[in-house]
């Protein structure tokens, strides 16, 4: 019985050919190494080495305000040892310097973070980190207060006094030290445009503590009264927190947004 030549070559087409099974395991190779590295640079990106700039330090009068920025660099997978330095570049909104001058206005803030970067591929979670980072801060700037000698009516601050009583205005120098520690949570977000920069949004609390020197100045909180505005200001708190040389410690709150450059 012959065969039917159109079968025979259709079946022989159907053999699996050895170089056709090597070519098709090479492809899936390299398919799944592509697509390893695309997740990797999706994702891995933002746990590498990273330069970071921190633009809210610019405005903060509150604190001092600075130019601030610094480098993530990769411990091992998951952790990641963050240093933050910041310059003081202007004087703050709030200090005051009168006609004296006893100190040159300047600054510096340190912060350094140990963090553990959550390996997520998706969900919220995706690209966030727990961290602990420890802080400090040095400022020196120029203030004055008002005040007046204590008598049976000029015992509290006030905004008003009597006609008769002298009111002193002095100013003085100010060395001020902030240092403390938060517990941070954060999010790294990639700009879909660039396989390099991306947000870094964080938010902790923690605990400062506080520590005030004076120079030059003649109030004293025992024999003095302040005069204070008719209504409370931060202008009034700072001051007249460094004029008592009020030394404590505080809860701290911290949250910001950084650029950041994959390197």
């Amino acid at each position: 019985m012959r065969r039917n030549p159109l079968i025979l070559k259709r079946s022989t087409s159907l053999r699996p050919n050895p170089s056709h099974i090597s070519i098709y395991y090479e492809m899936k190779n390299a398919l799944s190494i592509l697509f390893l590295t695309i997740t990797s640079i999706s994702f891995g990106q933002t746990i590498g080495n990273n330069i970071k700039f921190n633009p809210l330090p610019l405005i903060d009068d509150i604190s001092f305000p600075t130019i601030q920025g610094g480098i993530e660099l990769k411990l091992s997978k998951k952790m990641s040892f963050y240093n933050e330095v910041g310059i003081k570049y202007r004087k703050g909104e709030f200090e005051n310097s009168g006609d004296s001058t006893f100190l040159n206005s300047k600054g510096i803030k340190f912060k350094t973070e140990i963090r553990y970067n959550i390996i997520k591929e998706s969900g919220f979670l995706r690209n966030s980190y727990l961290a602990f980072n420890l802080f400090a801060t040095r400022n020196f700037y120029n203030d004055y207060v008002q005040y007046v000698v204590k008598t049976e009516d000029t015992k509290e601050p006030t905004y008003y006094y009597p006609d008769n009583v002298i009111v002193t205005t002095d100013a003085f120098g100010v060395r001020k030290s902030v240092w403390g520690f938060n517990l941070v949570i954060g999010k790294k977000i990639p700009f879909h445009w660039s396989k390099k920069l991306f947000m870094d949004f964080y938010a902790g609390a923690g605990i400062r503590f506080v520590d005030i020197n004076t120079t030059g100045k003649k109030y004293n909180k025992d024999i003095h009264s302040l005069l204070r505005p008719r209504h409370p200001n931060i202008n009034y708190m700072i001051s007249s927190q460094a004029a008592d040389q009020n030394n404590f410690i505080a809860p701290n709150l911290t949250a910001g947004i950084r650029f950041c450059y994959s390197l």
